[in-house]
């Protein structure tokens, strides 16, 4: 080979190299999205609780669920007629339990006036508290009813949509809540 072609050879290489990438600073680093990591799903069983209501505005209150960190409130409230005017309330504890609170106006962490059975309820970010889990039942016989309540992670699925409130100026606090 001689010199020429060989300086030739070595011109060639360096062009092919060059458009390989390998020479110019046109080229911009990749980043890498940060990962992160989804922390699990956490539940706990505050309470599971059967009992019955009388007709006409009785009122139920479950045993007082106590959180102890931050989370999703979780309430199932089933009952036997499917026809029955069943209410669902969850207040700060020891907060609406009296006609002259109610009056006053509670402070609903969930209200939920109507619905189908079985109700479920939920309310998020819930602070560390202690609650009262009210069910009131306004159909005119007497029910019996299953309460359970769970303090979930909000990575949890879904167990029901906030509901909304629903505020009725005329509303009567339950006669007979015990």
């Amino acid at each position: 080979m001689t010199r020429t072609t060989r300086r030739l050879a070595g011109a060639a290489l360096a062009l092919t190299l060059a458009g390989c990438g390998g020479g110019g600073s046109n080229t911009t680093p990749t980043t890498l999205p940060p990962t992160t990591t989804v922390p699990p799903c956490t539940q706990t069983v505050l309470f599971s609780f059967s009992g019955s209501i009388d007709a006409g505005d009785g009122g139920l209150v479950s045993p007082t669920p106590t959180t102890t960190q931050v989370g999703r409130l979780d309430i199932l409230v089933d009952w036997t007629f499917a026809d029955s005017q069943i209410a669902v309330w969850v207040t700060p504890a020891n907060s609406c339990r009296t006609q002259a609170q109610f009056d006053a106006g509670c402070n609903f962490l969930i209200r939920s006036d109507d619905g189908p059975k079985p109700r479920k309820v939920s309310a998020h970010n819930v602070p560390a508290s202690a609650y009262d889990v009210l069910v009131i039942n306004a159909s005119n016989r007497r029910e019996a009813t299953s309460i359970q309540g769970f303090l979930r992670s909000e990575t949890c699925p879904a167990f029901s949509a906030v509901p909304s409130v629903d505020v009725e100026t005329n509303q009567q606090f339950p006669a007979n809540v015990r």
